[in-house]
């Protein structure tokens, strides 16, 4: 009688697809009542897309708490004040930010910034 051994089964890696650029889209949305999302930006001043982003968030948070936030909301404000808006992969800052937990995910992509991103944009000021 013979008996095979049993060996073990082995699983081959998946092969990593390199993530195909979203296409973004720019929302009605209003970003012109007071507070316009342009003086909030003016007040805060960011100088980076990880700024721009979080500045983006909390406008929304403070003066648009009604608003489920994407990338293409965010994309909207860039494009808004005429923010270098040309990042191949435009949701990934939002996710970086989400690493760094000062952004939590609040549902398959939408954002919402938390207290730590708030104290980030607080002690942004304006360009000298």
């Amino acid at each position: 009688e013979e008996t095979l051994a049993a060996s073990p089964l082995t699983r081959q890696p998946k092969e990593a697809k390199p993530r195909k650029p979203t296409s973004m889209k720019v929302l009605d949305i209003d970003l012109k009542s007071d507070p316009s999302f342009e003086s909030f930006a003016n007040i805060h001043a960011p100088k980076n897309d990880a700024e721009r982003n979080l500045v983006a968030l909390a406008w929304f948070k403070e003066h648009r708490s009604n608003e489920v936030v994407t990338a293409n909301h965010v994309y909207t404000c860039y494009r808004a004040l005429k923010w270098p808006s040309g990042i191949e992969d435009f949701p990934s800052v939002l996710r970086s930010l989400k690493a760094q937990q000062v952004v939590n995910s609040v549902g398959r992509g939408q954002y919402e910034i938390n207290h730590l991103g708030i104290d980030r944009v607080e002690k942004m000021g304006p360009a000298t």
